[in-house]
């Protein structure tokens, strides 16, 4: 099923975009080892739901990672990483996720759940799941991109400031409906429980075809380049535009 499958290639028709965020995916590290593995790996090294920097680098030992730059301010890998600290120290929900997503092999949504899951694995609450789907969109649609490099002038790598606004463009376009969407996953999971068990969480993920495709940052992103799309208003006629510049229609102007 979708969420058992190994990290699969991006498809043929994929935009410049994705291929282009794909690779500095590639660059972290993360994909040369199984999901179960990474998880593992960072969930023994965190403290309440925290990660020191002296931790990450164990994990990073640990998981052969690419800690290039990582630490050197004004660097995307510094960037990238620094979007996943809250007061110095790496979040677990999102490193986890992070983990997950780039990760190989089968078991991601057990491991979803164990993201947010606390140290008994006792059913989830509404508010978790829900926060679940917020660090999934977060990882995957704002912080992963920023390892994009915008480079300007005679620098800049050939080719590469043209994809890099483009990434920013799209990535932008990827924000509208986020929060309706983040609900309406949760809901799909919830099934109006109070509470939902690891079973029923991975019998959920499983068995729906949009939540089985939440097993890569690309799948993920494409979840939120289809919900924008469909949030999109209908076109409004030039002559009503040029009316509401004017401030002459609803009463714009009292």
């Amino acid at each position: 099923m979708g969420c058992c499958n190994a990290r699969p290639a991006l498809p043929p028709d994929a935009p410049e975009e994705e291929r282009t965020i794909a690779a500095k995916e590639a660059e972290l590290g993360y994909s040369k080892n199984p999901a179960p593995q990474v998880f593992t790996t960072i969930k023994k090294n965190s403290d309440a739901g925290k990660i020191s920097p002296s931790k990450f680098n164990t994990i990073a030992l640990e998981l052969a990672l690419n800690t290039t730059d990582y630490d050197s301010p004004d660097t995307p890998m510094c960037t990238f990483y620094t979007k996943l600290k809250e007061k110095g120290k790496y979040d677990l929900v999102k490193l986890g996720v992070l983990g997950v997503l780039l990760g190989r092999g089968a078991g991601k949504a057990a491991l979803y759940f164990d993201c947010v899951a606390k140290e008994d694995g006792s059913p989830l609450e509404s508010a978790e799941v829900r926060a679940l789907f917020d660090a999934l969109f977060f990882v995957s649609a704002e912080a992963l991109p920023v390892l994009v490099k915008v480079e300007d002038g005679e620098t800049a790598t050939p080719g590469l400031s043209m994809v890099a606004s483009k990434v920013t463009d799209y990535v932008n376009s990827l924000k509208a409906g986020k929060d309706n969407l983040a609900e309406r996953y949760t809901n799909a999971v919830m099934k109006g429980r109070g509470k939902v068990t690891a079973q029923d969480f991975v019998a959920a993920f499983e068995g729906d075809e949009n939540l089985s495709a939440l097993t890569t940052p690309f799948g993920v992103r494409s979840a939120l380049k289809k919900e924008a799309q469909a949030s999109k208003p209908a076109g409004v006629p030039k002559g009503a535009i040029a009316l509401l510049g004017k401030g002459l229609l609803g009463g714009l102007k009292k």
